[in-house]
């Protein structure tokens, strides 16, 4: 009985160890929450127009979208294994809603941009976290959504005739 005791406590200690200071797990919180609800997640639910030569483009943008909610999926596991609560993601910003509906074409001037703005906002929690782990982590998602915005930057180019 003694031993399991002694066991558990070094367990304990161990876990404690492997937690978060409180302003790192806030900021990967905030990040998650911020992520899973940006400009190109809620164009994958929402039913952009597409003429029937645009559908690939509709297509290409869901698979970056996917692409972006695995890499989240990641990030929510490693989290819960390091024992910080996933948090409320809530509601997307109302105003997307004036994006419901809009030709595919259209969207894509917007989504560039707040793709670059979401860049940004990740860059700077990736060069604010003191933890390597926890930064290494994040990096991979900046890296990805780098990729992603220069993919959406050629997809917005005009067609060659």
């Amino acid at each position: 009985m003694r031993f399991g005791l002694r066991r558990l406590v070094l367990e304990q200690v161990k876990a404690a160890n492997e937690m978060f200071d409180s302003s790192t797990q806030a900021r990967l919180q905030e990040l998650f929450r911020r992520e899973n609800r940006s400009f190109l997640q809620y164009i994958n639910q929402a039913s952009p127009w597409a003429s029937p030569a645009d559908r690939p483009l509709v297509e290409k943008i869901r698979q970056l979208a996917t692409e972006e909610m695995a890499a989240l999926e990641k990030l929510a596991e490693w989290l819960e294994s390091k024992h910080v609560s996933l948090p409320y993601l809530g509601a997307f910003p109302t105003t997307f809603t004036n994006y419901n509906f809009v030709d595919i074409r259209k969207l894509l001037k917007p989504l560039v941009a707040e793709q670059r703005k979401e860049l940004a906002d990740l860059e700077a929690d990736a060069k604010s976290l003191a933890d390597d782990v926890a930064r290494k982590r994040v990096e991979v998602i900046v890296e990805m959504n780098r990729k992603h915005l220069g993919d959406m930057e050629l997809l917005g180019q005009p067609l060659a005739a």
